[in-house]
């Protein structure tokens, strides 16, 4: 059975390959393979990928056909993006766009090279007549290759009259693919302040996990308050290829009623920067993965959903809205209740993924609109040293399961055998426990500790969800040995508020005291809450506007009596859509443009400056400035300016140069120099942190083919030189790489990929000495020349 498959397939292939594949009246553009390796949509960086990518077997050299009559309307040659590609106009009016090419054919390329030559130029941009070259449906135009970025493959792309992206699949071409969608992760993300999942702050990630049916399941219920979305991040899988291609399409169900509904068939060029809306931009950037936003977050005018409306897929715990349920929800913002009346209300949520082909997931969970509930019992201590809860039923009434109690007399570093209630039934140290009606008494409390005695509540609610622990120090030992204590207080930003995560080296007798005063003068007190013995978290909206320093102080007393403080100072500003503005350092060095309308909701920016670690790969020229928020996506590049010193003479060869989000590696961003106000700028996508390096290094090379002193037999060889350059890197210039042969120019290509500069004879060369040069120049103005001599025989 198995050499039977074998043999149809390579039957199929055989097929395949000696003749183009028709859809409707558009023909399957090459027949290297009817295989993909990308999808249409799927995210690239900065962008959204606007056609599909067809596998060519690893292989350069396939026929490219016109997939319908027309006449070739553009062709563009680089050595980086879509390299040689050709963009026809269809009868239709629509377009077609053929990319990576290795050649075109014979007449268009001829064309090309001549063009090339007489304009001493390898990247070039022409445009055509439609009577120039005219083409007919299924004519080779072009071969298939790996020119600009990518390994060989044929990049294919379809648009409508006004030249927006469509899924060429859309015009009816078919592929292998039976397998369904693959759910990686889920994320739960907090939309406003106040919103909390399953008792936190921040976004709740979960992995689903394959149920009986094979598709997919979230165990455990997602308990929230206030406004949230839901994101995914998936992938679909193909027959017969081990690439991971993007979904088609994404709908989320909320008790049988869609509430959002995403399809992935076309876009507008002029928005394709809006992926950031679509894809978390936030969660990309914090390392957490690439998920789909299942809502439509504010300034997304992208036309993949319906109704395609700013708060789609919200969901909200406030109230419960009517929704149609045949139809999508009437109301963008999904509500339920958490009132006491609909405390235990459970939810049901759908997300079915979807690929083009039909081939569907779905992963399902269910929601609780309700706070994590918060344990307090009744406590008393008697005479006798004994711990008493009391009030029990009333826990009961509230939906307490059962809760576990432990003791530690130790400041929470080893806790004593658990108590159980209602179904105690373990000994604390040999003291027996009773529940007396609704009364439980823990035995007499050890008199020797070792530190502070503490008691912990655990519990469980009937929604099948924890409570929020519960501490409380019973006896304190203030002639324990206690090293230093101190806090530390990391702070978060999620557009309008703010997270504090603070942590006490000793446990505290009562909650730190955590306040905030601006520059104005104005102060805040802010409530903290507590997630374990020593962790403590706060949730602060951030009043509007800010400008200047924010200084942050926190307080407390330890279990042995000692004060603990915590100061930090931050220097916020806020920048609003309409107005954008001006950021600068307190050092006066660094400055941040924001162009007006350039951002799609106010952002708090902080910039932080550092001195830069020594390093023997680079020469800086400035501090280190971090800026924040770098997981926020800009609307407009905001422009990034750096001061030089006022001694610096080689202003060229200065350039700013970034990473993000902690990794050491300097990339280089631009180098725009403004001499009268000696400032080196750039324009950015998103914030990073910011240095000034100097390049005075020019790039390497390496002659390959040929070498000093070679002698060839080959008449038609092709040159092969190899160039480095680790800093500024090289431009997409015609002047930056020059190749001379006997002092005359020739046509030359440069892969960036793999570092080569090619040079590909059309005419032999005559036999004898020459001497072979070749020139380049980096980002900074540094040139590299050198020279070899070789024979031909």
């Amino acid at each position: 059975m198995v050499h039977f498959r074998n043999v149809v397939f390579i039957i199929f292939i055989i097929f395949f390959n000696i003749q183009p594949v028709f859809a409707q009246d558009y023909i399957w553009p090459t027949n290297s393979s009817q295989y993909l390796s990308a999808s249409f949509a799927e995210y690239r960086s900065g962008h959204f990928h606007a056609g599909i990518d067809i596998k060519t077997q690893g292989r350069t050299g396939f026929p490219v056909f016109a997939t319908r009559a027309g006449y070739i309307w553009q062709v563009r040659v680089s050595p980086f993006g879509y390299g040689r590609v050709i963009y026809q106009k269809l009868d239709t009016g629509e377009y077609a766009i053929y990319a990576h090419l290795e050649r075109f054919n014979t007449a268009l390329d001829d064309f090309i090279k001549n063009e090339q030559i007489k304009r001493q130029s390898f990247s070039i941009l022409r445009e055509f007549q439609p009577n120039d070259f005219p083409v007919a449906a299924g004519e080779i135009i072009a071969y298939t290759g790996e020119s600009g970025i990518g390994p060989p493959h044929l990049h294919f792309e379809l648009r409508d009259k006004s030249n927006h992206p469509i899924n060429p699949l859309e015009k009816g071409y078919r592929v292998v693919d039976t397998q369904k969608p693959v759910p990686q992760q889920l994320a739960i993300i907090p939309l406003e302040h106040g919103s909390e999942i399953n008792g936190q702050y921040e976004a709740f990630i979960l992995i689903p996990d394959h149920d009986k049916n094979g598709d997919y399941l979230i165990d455990q219920p997602i308990q929230f308050h206030g406004a949230i979305g839901l994101a995914v991040e998936a992938y679909d899988p193909i027959d017969f290829v081990a690439n991971k291609l993007g979904v088609y399409s994404i709908n989320l169900f909320i008790d049988q009623k869609r509430v959002f509904s995403a399809k992935f068939d076309k876009f507008s060029y002029s928005q394709t920067d809006q992926i950031y809306l679509d894809h978390n931009f936030r969660l990309l950037r914090r390392g957490v993965g690439n998920f789909n936003n299942c809502f439509i977050d504010s300034g997304n005018q992208l036309s993949f959903y319906i109704p395609s409306k700013t708060g789609t897929g919200t969901i909200n715990s406030d109230s419960l809205v009517k929704i149609n349920r045949d139809s999508i929800a009437s109301d963008s913002v999904l509500q339920f209740s958490d009132s006491p009346d609909e405390i235990n209300q459970f939810h049901k949520f759908r997300i079915e993924l979807a690929d083009f082909h039909g081939n569907t997931s779905t992963i399902s969970g269910t929601l609780i609109p309700q706070q994590q509930p918060v344990l307090k019992p009744e406590i008393e201590i008697t005479e006798q040293s004994k711990v008493i809860l009391t009030n029990l039923n009333h826990l009961i009434q509230q939906g307490c399961l059962n809760f576990e109690v432990a003791i530690s007399r130790n400041n929470g570093r080893t806790w004593l055998p658990t108590v159980r209630w209602p179904n105690q039934k373990r000994n604390l140290r040999q003291n027996q426990t009773d529940a007396i009606n609704d009364t439980l008494i823990i035995g007499q409390l050890i008199g020797q500790s070792y530190g502070a005695q503490i008691l912990r509540i655990n519990g469980k609610h009937q929604s099948n969800l924890a409570y929020r622990p519960y501490y409380k120090v019973l006896k304190t030992n203030r002639k324990a040995t206690y090293p230093s204590a101190f806090f530390t207080c990391e702070t978060d930003f999620y557009d309008n508020f703010m997270l504090f995560d603070i942590e006490a080296s000793w446990p505290v007798l009562e909650p730190p005291f955590l306040t905030v005063q601006f520059a104005s003068g104005e102060m805040c007190d802010i409530p903290l809450i507590q997630t374990e013995l020593t962790n403590y978290k706060a949730n602060f909206r951030l009043p509007e506007p800010i400008s200047g320093q924010m200084k942050i102080e926190l307080w407390g007393i330890t279990v042995d009596g000692r004060g603990m403080f915590c100061e930090k100072f931050l220097n916020l500003n806020s920048v609003t859509p309409r107005s954008g503005g001006q950021v600068r350092s307190a050092d006066g060095g660094f400055e941040v443009n924001f162009m007006p309308n350039g951002l799609y909701r106010p952002i708090y920016t902080q910039i932080y400056e550092e001195a830069p670690v020594n390093s023997n790969s680079y020469q800086f020229f400035s501090p280190v400035y971090r800026v924040e928020p770098f997981d926020v996506p800009l609307k407009k590049r905001a422009r990034i300016s750096i001061k030089y010193p006022s001694n610096y003479e080689r202003v060229d060869k200065l350039g700013i140069y970034s990473h993000s989000n902690g990794n050491g590696a300097w990339h280089f961003s631009g180098n725009n120099l403004d001499q009268i106000n000696q400032t080196v700028s750039t324009y950015v996508n998103a914030l990073n942190t910011y240095v000034l390096i100097e390049d005075i290094v020019p790039p390497e090379i390496q002659f390959i083919i040929p070498r000093e002193g070679q002698q060839l037999s080959n008449r038609l060889i092709e040159f092969q030189c190899k160039i480095v350059d680790n800093l500024s890197g090289i431009p997409d210039n015609p002047m930056a790489i020059r190749m001379y042969l006997d002092g005359k120019w020739i046509l030359s290509e440069l892969e960036p990929e793999r570092k080569l500069v090619i040079h590909k004879p059309d005419v032999p060369f005559s036999k004898g000495k020459h001497t072979l040069k070749l020139s380049v120049k980096d980002r900074c103005y540094n040139v590299q020349e050198k020279s070899c001599s070789f024979w031909i025989l």
